[in-house]
């Protein structure tokens, strides 16, 4: 899926193994971590989710598709409040985490990473919190901290799922989140090109990165609040494909914020070409670093200082992410 939100109606077909039909050689099958983890992406995007389980020709399911099903339906069982009848996340980039979803006046916070610490935070809602639960956890109390545009979360012990537990959050309204992309203190921030202002050229796909980049006149800005002041790594997330890196090439890209201006070149150069990696890849191009004196609201902006002539697909940008140097 692209990153933050996806445009108009959506479905993400997938496969138990690496067939539709039913083969007797193909043994690759998909974990319970991965499924969990691309039904509860495709529901905090709000996407139709179609899952092939491959009978045999006598409509026998077989015993590795029944074990993970099954799996994934008692974890339902427990978790199904945040996923039956819920709607999109409303926030325009996903927390690191895990993912969100929506229903009536409630937030359902998806936590795959449960933070040692126990503490979780939210940027970006001006709701008030009148409650928090966590599910498979009775009577836990939860504390809740609101300051500014930042809720702070305390949650109780460990986490009650291995793999991903949920917090469900009653708030005074319908979910109503800030259009910014906002720092969570200490944490990277991730500008995706869904979220961005695209111009020229270039245009936003429905996959999330950009297409038709091939002249100067193509950019892509942020603005973006910034809660922690220092020195920040900056890197260029592109899309590419290992069997034909030349149609994505190499690109020379000038990023420029806070009044400093950042160049290097981004694209398949830093693809994976072991034999094991896959094909479709987001390579990721360190370009340089940048110091931010203060917190505050930022632009940033991305230009093609030049283009590779030979990438017939342009600059495919997917993000530029911004992580502590230290």
């Amino acid at each position: 899926h692209p990153e933050g939100k996806v445009r108009g109606a959506w479905e993400t077909p997938a496969t138990l193994n690496d067939t539709w039909g039913y083969m007797t050689d193909d043994h690759n099958w998909k974990s319970l971590e991965y499924l969990l983890e691309l039904l509860v992406n495709c529901a905090s995007k709000g996407v139709n989710y179609l899952l092939n389980i491959g009978p045999t020709a006598e409509g026998v399911v077989p015993p590795p598709s029944v074990d993970v099903l099954t799996q994934i339906g008692s974890w339902l069982r427990r978790n199904g409040e945040a996923i039956y009848g819920s709607s999109a996340s409303p926030f325009f980039v996903d927390p690191e985490w895990g993912r969100i979803t929506t229903k009536g006046n409630t937030l359902n916070l998806l936590v795959k990473k449960w933070p040692e610490d126990g503490q979780v935070s939210l940027v970006g809602l001006k709701n008030a919190v009148r409650n928090a639960r966590v599910l498979g956890v009775d009577g836990a109390r939860v504390g809740v901290m609101q300051n500014g545009d930042t809720v702070t979360l305390s949650l109780p012990g460990a986490a009650p799922e291995k793999l991903v537990s949920v917090v469900i959050l009653e708030l005074d309204g319908v979910p109503d989140v800030e259009a910014i992309i906002i720092q969570n203190a200490g944490s990277a921030i991730r500008l995706p090109v869904a979220a961005a202002e695209i111009g020229g050229s270039a245009k936003a796909s429905r996959g999330g990165h950009t297409e038709g980049w091939k002249d100067s006149t193509g950019s892509a800005k942020w603005t973006f609040r910034l809660h922690q002041p220092g020195t920040y790594e900056i890197t260029a997330i592109t899309f590419g494909r290992k069997r034909v890196p030349e149609r994505f090439g190499n690109h020379d890209l000038r990023i420029s914020v806070a009044a400093q201006t950042v160049t290097g070149t981004a694209g398949v150069k830093d693809l994976d070409m072991r034999e094991s990696a896959p094909g479709p890849q987001r390579p990721r191009s360190v370009l340089g670093k940048v110091v931010f004196r203060e917190a505050g609201e930022y632009d940033l902006s991305v230009l093609a200082e030049r283009l590779d002539p030979e990438a017939s697909a342009g600059l495919s940008l997917i993000a530029v992410e911004l992580a502590p140097a230290g």
